[in-house]
């Protein structure tokens, strides 16, 4: 089922959104786990209760509204931006990363990885620079875990060997991230780990 980072509402159907926005024509139609951004002021109006015209959010910042480009554009674009890295923020920051330090494993830390690699889970990997391998439990736990390859190697521990245990689970490569669109990569500053977290909004898994 397609996921999206958040919900537009619009007048018509024929208003054009990025594809990671869920378009809507009313608030029926929200999803509302994700932030909404509502498109026009008399819009708003209509469907905020105590709406003010001086403010842009509402319900813990879950709602939001903006004029129309044509109404005024300047806070159109500024809002509609801002907007957009609220909601891939709100993404982000739920993120749990987890650096694997091979020196610091103890015999419970390499059962409990492995309990976690070997469950059935549908896991996504990517290698970045044959240096580092991050790994994304992305319908377990949804933590993201990483490992020096570079470390492993200096310890006298084989990358292809590593590399081979590992991915005989159930996993999944990604190869890049460009489906992901630019704006949004520069959002989160390329960092591999929200990369990851993001993906699943712009591919199929």
């Amino acid at each position: 089922m397609k996921k999206y980072i958040g919900n537009i509402i619009v007048k018509n159907l024929n208003y054009k959104v990025d594809d990671c926005y869920k378009k809507c024509l009313s608030m029926s139609e929200i999803d509302k786990n994700i932030p909404t951004l509502i498109i026009g002021l008399q819009n708003a109006k209509e469907l905020i209760d105590g709406f003010d015209i001086l403010k842009k959010q509402y319900n813990g910042d879950m709602l939001w509204w903006t004029f129309t480009k044509s109404e005024r554009r300047i806070d159109y674009e500024k809002d509609l931006e801002d907007f957009y890295v609220f909601c891939i923020r709100s993404i982000t920051n739920k993120i749990n990363y987890r650096y694997i330090n091979i020196l610091d494993l103890s015999l419970s830390d390499i059962k409990k990885y492995k309990d976690i690699l070997s469950s059935g889970s549908k896991k996504l990997y990517y290698i970045d620079n044959n240096k580092f391998l991050f790994i994304y439990d992305i319908y377990g736990t949804k933590d993201i875990y990483g490992i020096s390859l570079d470390t492993c190697a200096f310890f006298g521990i084989s990358k292809k060997k590593i590399l081979s245990h590992i991915l005989s689970y159930n996993m999944k490569e990604i190869k890049n991230f460009y489906m992901i669109p630019n704006k949004i990569r520069k959002i989160i500053n390329l960092e591999i780990p929200y990369e990851m977290a993001l993906i699943e909004f712009f591919d199929d898994f």
